[in-house]
């Protein structure tokens, strides 16, 4: 399983979530935003739900990746569409 959270202090409660549920050896958080282009983004961290990239300069950004620039972990059994 793979989780995506730009927001370092997001990032942190969710593996210890994922921990505490006994899925950590089963899941691996990604620090991107996604998007349809990969770069820096601007972003608005506050370590809540409001988080969010943004199109106003908040003077912090984030790295964002499309789906096609993830460089998976060898072992990654990835599966689209069923197949």
């Amino acid at each position: 399983m793979f989780a995506f959270e730009p927001d370092p202090l997001n990032q942190a409660a969710l593996a210890a979530n994922l921990e505490s549920m006994g899925l950590g050896d089963h899941a691996t958080v990604m620090p991107y935003a996604l998007g349809n282009a990969s770069g820096q983004v601007p972003f608005a961290g506050t370590g809540t739900v409001t988080s969010q990239v943004t199109t106003e300069d908040t003077g912090s950004t984030v790295e964002c990746r499309r789906l096609d620039d993830i460089e998976w972990p060898d072992d990654a059994d990835l599966h689209q569409n069923g197949h």
